[in-house]
């Protein structure tokens, strides 16, 4: 249901409809992204149902390499990788390709040289370590007027968020709460919250936003 309501809304490019939350809070965000329609499915976002087709393609592509597959098999192999096309989000690309690599790796563990087995973790981390250097660089000095997947507004503004966050929290701390951490976390925004951080939250209605799965991790707890 989720892919065909998905792929109707990439067609038409339209969310088709719009759900509400408490008091008539729209829950879905902004589609008209990067440049191009991003379909949410019934999600808040593309990104959110990126992580269900990512998921989906997984499990499909696992089992198109088991001995046991049929023509039913690569029908939904092929229509979850559609879903995960038309989502349009670069991190949901991304994570396909890692999903797709590890099941490759997984299936084929036995036929791959063990030398190159375990250069495979080191190998990742450089490669991980060298496209974050090139966005950071790419996004500070490269083509501001970039659109479409070459859009970098989004980088520059997690990137002066979390300048605003060490300038205002982190470098004023104590020494012991790097290790014991913070204990805050991504807030959606409330307003009432800002006279007790008042050098920390992004915006006047008290948004506070990592937008990081480390950096989140690292505030909490240290």
């Amino acid at each position: 249901m989720f892919f065909f309501l998905a792929l109707l809304q990439f067609t038409l490019k339209s969310p088709v409809f719009e759900l509400k939350g408490e008091g008539g809070k729209e829950l879905l965000v902004k589609a008209e992204l990067l440049g191009t329609f991003r379909p949410p499915a019934i999600f808040r976002s593309s990104y959110e149902y990126g992580i269900l087709a990512t998921f989906v393609f997984s499990l499909s592509l696992a089992k198109l390499l088991s001995p046991s597959k049929s023509i039913k098999d690569y029908l939904f192999f092929a229509f979850a990788l559609l879903g995960v096309l038309i989502c349009q989000t670069r991190n949901i690309y991304f994570y396909s390709l890692m999903s797709a690599f590890i099941i490759l790796v997984i299936q084929y563990y036995q036929s791959i040289h063990k030398a190159i087995i375990k250069s495979l973790p080191f190998l990742f981390s450089i490669l991980l370590h060298l496209l974050l250097f090139y966005l950071s660089f790419d996004a500070i000095y490269g083509d501001s007027a970039s659109t479409g997947f070459a859009d970098k507004s989004s980088t520059i503004v997690r990137y002066t968020y979390f300048i605003r966050l060490f300038e205002g929290y982190i470098s004023t701390s104590h020494w012991y709460d790097y290790f014991l951490g913070w204990g805050l976390i991504q807030h959606a925004g409330d307003s009432s919250l800002i006279s007790i951080f008042p050098d920390v939250f992004n915006d006047d209605d008290g948004t506070l936003g990592f937008d990081n799965l480390i950096l989140s991790v690292f505030m909490y707890s240290g």
